[in-house]
């Protein structure tokens, strides 16, 4: 199905209004610019890293905090030696 002939739906007269209806949406739907396709393509790469991102940001914290972790543990124990 093309893009370009697509309608979302209809309108009906229904009792006392006019109510819309959707039209199906599970076509094979094809597009007569392929550079929608190497947008499409790019964007999808691009959301990709954005959901890695968190992951690393969240690696470093746990890092930087059991670092930090080790370093209250030596001076406690420093501590205790004193």
């Amino acid at each position: 199905m093309n893009l370009r002939e697509y309608k979302s739906g209809q309108y009906m007269q229904q009792y006392l209004y006019k109510s819309f209806t959707p039209s199906k949406i599970n076509h094979q739907f094809t597009w007569d610019d392929s550079k929608i396709n190497v947008l499409l393509s790019d964007a999808n790469r691009k959301m990709r890293e954005l959901n890695v991102f968190p992951c690393i940001i969240m690696k470093r914290a746990k890092e930087e905090f059991k670092a930090c972790l080790m370093m209250k543990m030596k001076a406690n124990s420093f501590a205790e030696m004193e």
